[in-house]
């Protein structure tokens, strides 16, 4: 029938087209960012490649990583609240030198109070829909009377080609960006 050398060289390609059956192209992150005036907090809805977050958080602590499991939800909110947050100029300038994105925000939530000045990151929990993630979480405006920025350095550890878009909306208007690895800065009107 078939030679050990032919079912040699179609196990081979059966494995490589198999393999590229689970391998994804795109390395994207979307991002919904949304002003409430309410609880003085910016609401964030936020989906990621389930397969890239838990490749992050097994690199980050050096052992696999389930991403369904229940010690994965909280290794995902401390990873969120070190790669997507508000900060101060100042203190995004200390960042620039590190790779990622940096999104400037001006905005009337820098002269509100947020509901709980003491807590920046609040998780409000997640979802899985297929191979993505869906993030939701809230944030609370820096304190600083400098302008502010929002950082975003989202799986860029794990993927050059990683792109990350933001939309941000408040007072009825939106405007969206696209962040890399190399666009660390992008100013919002």
């Amino acid at each position: 029938m078939f030679s050990t050398k032919t079912l040699l060289v179609l196990t081979c390609i059966c494995a490589t087209f198999a393999n590229s059956l689970f391998a994804h192209p795109f390395h994207t992150s979307v991002a919904e960012v949304d002003w409430n005036k309410e609880t003085g907090r910016w609401e964030i809805s936020l989906r990621v490649h389930a397969g890239d977050m838990e490749l992050a958080l097994t690199k980050l602590h050096g052992r696999k990583i389930n991403i369904e499991s229940a010690e994965a939800e909280k290794l995902v909110q401390a990873y969120l609240a070190t790669r997507f947050q508000f900060l101060s100029q100042a203190e995004a300038e200390k960042l620039k030198a590190a790779s990622g994105s940096v999104i400037v925000v001006k905005t009337e939530a820098e002269t509100k109070d947020p509901a709980n000045a003491n807590e920046q990151f609040h998780w409000l929990g997640q979802e899985f829909e297929g191979n993505w993630m869906w993030l939701y979480f809230e944030l609370a405006p820096p304190e600083s009377k400098e302008q502010t920025v929002l950082f975003s350095q989202l799986l860029t550890e794990i993927n050059d080609d990683q792109i990350n878009i933001v939309s941000v909306r408040q007072s009825g208007k939106r405007v969206t960006r696209q962040t890399n690895r190399n666009q660390m800065w992008i100013e919002i009107q």
